[in-house]
């Protein structure tokens, strides 16, 4: 697999070469994701683990602890691994036993604590926040934030600053009227100016290399099951297999005691946003974002849904112009191709949403559904079906969408005979 020199990669890591980062994509990150695969994890989680695990080895090449004794492919994979199962404990989720591979270096030494693992997740979801404020939102809170090396304490606008603040605090989905002030976790990414540079380029490469192209179209159906491997979010443990005969609700009763789509495109923008949010011009998201929606939602009012996926395909395959509202339109895709019995396009557009944590809680309920819709026609999509809602289960803050999850888990597993 490994075709250039460990020293190459860390020097490449550590100078943010972009000719390097794409190397180390093209020789690695395939694997990796099966890794990650093989650990119970989607194609998108495997993508997301390589990622993280791409700016965790950099940091450590910055520093110059970056094990250079072992082959490079082994220690990114640990630190991808490491990352992911530490990601399933934060969430409280069952999380694997990270054990030595045979005919593998075990590489575990070099691997940060959990402290260190969460500090470098923390610094990318700030950096990522950070990145869709405007440039003089960017330029304000970096005056504000940034050591100055004459150790002169630079002139803010405090009025200025505080709106920035507010904005990144809503683009971290900080809701809490109580905590004005930016959390400490994201001030301190600001420190960090050598590792958002390379976020920069390393985001870029994931942009130029895994994120330009567009969902498959309604037409191209021969193609959806290439993609549905890419909406899987499998849990970790393996669910006990029922006798044949044992009793359950059928699939094509649960989906239609629990999908309910949202009425309105726009009112469920507005309540996923915020009214306030969604207008406020310290926010990169372009005023045309809301303009195509607010004409998708026309159609989709009207169950024109031909019409309104054409609107939401625009945006979809709009490039960097339209890119802050790239993930609104894959998830009402989805939700559009779910409404007109398409499952596998409906797993196909969720794998390409890049807003996880705005978008999570709703994809993983919606995705349960398609795989439930999926099982109705396929008995052998049962247990994927089982595997998702048990997943969704555990990703519900909401605690009456988790309770309805929880319920719809045990319409779908097979009762005992007396």
């Amino acid at each position: 697999m490994e075709h250039t020199p460990s020293v190459d990669y860390i020097s490449g890591l550590r100078e943010a070469d972009e000719t390097a980062i794409t190397q180390i994509y093209t020789d690695f990150r395939p694997a990796i994701v099966r890794a990650v695969r093989a650990w119970g994890g989607s194609d998108a989680d495997g993508g997301v683990f390589f990622f993280v695990a791409l700016n965790e080895a950099a940091r450590q090449a910055r520093a110059e602890i970056f094990p250079a004794d072992a082959p490079f492919y082994f220690h990114l994979k640990a630190l991808a691994l490491a990352h992911y199962r530490d990601w399933l404990i934060e969430r409280n989720q069952p999380a694997p036993d990270i054990l030595p591979t045979p005919d593998e270096p075990d590489t575990r030494a070099q691997v940060p604590a959990q402290a260190g693992l969460r500090d470098t997740r923390q610094h990318l979801v700030a950096w990522r926040a950070f990145s869709k404020l405007t440039p003089n939102c960017q330029q304000t809170l970096t005056t504000a934030y940034m050591p100055d090396p004459s150790g002169i304490t630079p002139l803010v606008n405090s009025n200025k600053s505080a709106d920035c603040e507010k904005a990144l605090r809503a683009t971290l989905q900080i809701t809490d009227p109580t905590q004005v002030e930016v959390p400490h976790w994201v001030t301190a990414s600001f420190q960090d100016q050598a590792g958002y540079t390379f976020w920069q380029h390393a985001y870029r490469v994931e942009k130029q290399l895994i994120g330009g192209d567009a969902p498959p179209r309604r037409q191209a159906r021969n193609s959806y099951a290439v993609w549905i491997i890419l909406g899987v979010f499998a849990i970790l443990i393996v669910l006990a297999l029922y006798r044949i005969f044992h009793e359950e609700k059928r699939p094509v009763e649960v989906y239609k005691d629990n999908f309910a789509p949202p009425a309105s495109i726009m009112e469920d923008v507005k309540a996923r946003y915020g009214s306030a949010t969604l207008l406020d011009s310290t926010v990169q998201r372009p005023a045309i974002c809301q303009q195509m929606l607010e004409e998708a939602d026309e159609f989709y009012k009207n169950k024109d849904f031909e019409a309104a996926s054409e609107t939401l395909l625009v945006i979809a395959e709009s490039g960097e112009e339209l890119s802050e509202c790239q993930s609104d339109a894959y998830f009402y895709l989805g939700l559009i191709a779910l409404q007109e019995n398409d499952p596998s396009q409906t797993l196909a557009c969720f794998s390409k949403i890049e807003d996880l944590e705005r978008f999570g809680q709703d994809i993983y309920w919606y995705q349960a559904l398609a795989f439930v819709k999926l099982s109705q026609k396929n008995p052998n999509m049962r247990e994927r079906a089982h595997r998702a809602v048990q997943r969704a289960i555990g990703n519900m803050t909401d605690p009456a969408r988790r309770q309805q999850a929880e319920k719809m888990f045990e319409d779908l597993t097979p009762k005992a005979s007396d």
